[in-house]
């Protein structure tokens, strides 16, 4: 499992379907996985069709892009699939300000 990578992040995503498209608010990025959160099925769905939402489970946190290292991530992933799942860069709200699929991390 593991912890670092580069994956395809998206600004400010409203479903995961963002994820898929490729604009002016996509791009290439490293990253490094500094929290795991599992979640039951319902709640990961919810989370994948609305990510404007504030979510109690995200924390607050300085993360995002320091000094030009990698995006500083969260994985969310549904119970079972702990190598799958969305890569999230939180903003000060507790919602999401880039994402990524992740897949076999």
């Amino acid at each position: 499992m593991s912890n670092k990578g580069t994956a395809r992040f998206t600004h400010l995503p409203l479903r995961v379907q963002d994820l898929d498209r490729a604009s002016a608010d996509t791009a290439d990025h490293s990253f490094e996985i500094v929290k795991r959160i599992a979640l039951d099925t319902l709640e990961y769905i919810r989370f994948t069709l609305n990510m404007s939402v504030r979510r109690g489970y995200i924390d607050a946190y300085e993360g995002g892009n320091p000094s030009g290292g990698p995006f500083q991530c969260i994985l969310l992933y549904p119970v079972g699939f702990e190598n799958e799942g969305i890569l999230v860069v939180p903003d000060e709200d507790c919602t999401v300000a880039y994402a990524a699929h992740a897949a076999h991390v």
